[in-house]
């Protein structure tokens, strides 16, 4: 059976996140595993289990009971693994279809996002991977799920799992290609730098060609084709305050270049307002 992987620790963010992937794997009709990882440390790990293995049970016990909560009738398994947690997930993922992290956390998972956890597993992982950020508003009637596009066979891929997402939500989906100009602002820390030959050049009609692609399969889905002239992580940022979730492919080329190595998926990462998707499917 298919299963959806949640690293929790106890937090409020791996709350959200426990229901963020219930919701997905009710939504998808497959299995939830709940996983919580303790870092081994010196001393051994025998010793370090049986000191931690009630409160590590406690916390999975009460992880599963809230996807329950939401969902009674999902599968849904998992108990405490000793291990790093970055590389527990990633492991993991190989026999997942879709890994949710939370924003922030502590224990296993301490500073989520500010630390190496996180990004090792979007950066790592063998399956798409989910970082459940807060709504930064009350929630929008229809809110779109966006994809970030730039013409590589890794944000097509990106695309086709943002219209799987959106037609699960019944949402619409709104395919996004930013491309900076020579005199775009730079976004402070995450302006995109050593790609001057790209700063003018518009690559033409990346975004309908997505959209087309996507509308092939899905034909009644609302799909809208954009092109902004600005740089994307400012672009996919701004769309985030308003979408339900945010797509991106590992890889890309122009703007999107770097994609999980650089600048931009650190912004949408730290900074997003929806939870960001990152797809590791099918990437070349």
């Amino acid at each position: 059976m298919d299963v959806i992987v949640v690293g929790v620790d106890g937090s409020e963010p791996s709350q959200r996140a426990v229901l963020w992937a219930a919701d997905e794997a009710a939504w998808r009709g497959c299995a939830l595993k709940v996983v919580l990882a303790v870092a081994e440390q010196r001393g051994g790990s025998a010793h370090l289990t049986a000191d931690l293995t009630p409160q590590a049970t406690q916390i999975t016990d009460r992880a599963r009971e809230l996807a329950h909560t939401s969902h009674p009738d999902l599968d849904v398994g998992g108990a405490p693994v000793v291990g790093h947690p970055a590389k527990v997930l990633v492991d993991e993922s190989e026999g997942a279809d879709l890994v949710v992290v939370g924003s922030r956390g502590h224990g296993g998972f301490h500073d989520m996002l500010l630390g190496s956890t996180s990004l090792h597993a979007a950066m790592h992982a063998h399956c798409p991977v989910a970082v459940v950020r807060r709504p930064s508003g009350a929630g929008h009637d229809r809110a779109p799920v966006v994809v970030g596009v730039d013409g590589s066979a890794s944000s097509q891929a990106a695309a086709e799992l943002a219209a799987y997402e959106a037609d699960l939500r019944g949402a619409p989906l709104t395919v996004l290609h930013a491309w900076p100009s020579g005199a775009d602002e730079a976004l402070g820390p995450w302006a995109l730098v050593g790609q001057t030959g790209v700063l003018d050049a518009e690559p033409a009609g990346v975004a309908e060609e997505a959209a087309a692609a996507v509308r092939a399969v899905y034909v009644q889905a609302e799909v809208t084709a954009r092109t902004v002239r600005r740089r994307p992580a400012g672009a996919l940022l701004a769309e985030s305050k308003r979408a339900c979730l945010v797509v991106v492919g590992c890889r890309g080329h122009g703007g999107f270049a770097g994609l999980l190595l650089g600048s931009v998926s650190q912004a949408l990462v730290h900074h997003a307002g929806c939870p960001v998707l990152v797809n590791h499917r099918h990437d070349t």
